[in-house]
């Protein structure tokens, strides 16, 4: 029960347990029926809110205010609001719990921030990434973009995804941010 932080309107979620045998009857032929499959697919997904947090995992994996974390994060936000998620953006986060989202956290954790925000599911993102020289003076860089997805509702994983990137880069610092950020935006994706 609360004010959505999105679109502020007050909403109340009900958890529902039906004990009536024709009510029951006839949402499962509603939801058997293919022309009304579509109809609640469409309404439902309308409001699919999606909570994203980064979670390092290991000591290779960067800080959440690195280049390339902002830019694997910017990368899941935008794809996932693409394809009609509303997603509540760190800031969003922050505002709304009055804590930073960049916090570490467990899988519990995060769970339970998008059960209290009403969210269908939490994307837990972890980027590690590391360095080796090159014969030539250069750095090759090796990242892995990790993508967890729970289901906000039952806590269930439901989605697991890894890719792994390498470039080479000049040495330094920057260049070095930078090498890392070219590979976060080649996997991110």
């Amino acid at each position: 029960e609360g004010t959505d932080p999105v679109t502020g309107v007050y909403k109340v979620k009900l958890n529902v347990v039906l004990d009536d045998i024709k009510l029951k009857s006839a949402v499962s032929q509603f939801m058997e029926d293919p022309r009304f499959q579509r109809t609640f697919q469409e309404t439902k997904f309308d409001e699919r809110k999606v909570v994203v947090l980064y979670k390092p995992r290991t000591g290779l994996d960067l800080p959440f205010n690195s280049k390339a974390v902002q830019s694997v994060m910017d990368l899941i936000q935008d794809r996932l609001s693409g394809k009609g998620f509303r997603v509540f953006l760190p800031s969003q986060l922050k505002r709304i719990r009055g804590r930073a989202a960049e916090m570490v956290i467990d899988e519990e954790t995060a769970i339970n921030i998008a059960r209290q925000e009403t969210g269908d599911a939490v994307v837990l993102v972890s980027f590690g990434a590391g360095k080796r020289p090159t014969s030539d003076g250069y750095y090759l860089i090796y990242a892995t973009l990790t993508l967890k997805a729970y289901d906000a509702t039952t806590g269930e994983l439901f989605a697991n995804v890894q890719d792994r990137g390498k470039t080479i880069t000049r040495g330094g610092d920057y260049g070095l941010a930078d090498g890392i950020a070219r590979v976060a935006i080649k996997i991110g994706p």
